[in-house]
């Protein structure tokens, strides 16, 4: 089995309306998912959902100081692609109700 770890950061240059200004996470799992059993798989497909859930509601913040700043093209741009956002994480959501069954 292959496993390897993930860190990344990401610095935006924009004020969050939550607490942190800047994040680091790091996730160790394995990336053959075909050896992983369900309840790895379900804890992995939660914490990506979580992940983009929180991602999603960043654009979605992005977007209105954008349309603040009177570009208002962009903005809506964005928010179309946050809605898009939104219907994924809705059958990420669906596909882990089901591996929760």
């Amino acid at each position: 089995m292959y496993e390897h770890e993930h860190e990344h950061e990401h610095e935006h240059e924009f004020e969050h309306e939550h607490e942190h200004h800047h994040h680091e996470h790091s996730h160790d799992h394995p990336h053959d998912h075909n050896a992983q059993g369900a309840d790895t798989l379900t804890a992995v497909l939660g914490y990506m959902l979580d992940h983009n859930i929180h991602h999603c509601e960043e654009l979605k913040g992005i977007s209105e100081k954008l349309s603040a700043e009177g570009k208002t093209q962009a903005a809506e741009t964005l928010l179309e692609g946050t809605k898009l956002f939104d219907q994924a994480n809705g059958k990420l959501a669906e596909a882990l109700a089901l591996l929760k069954e």
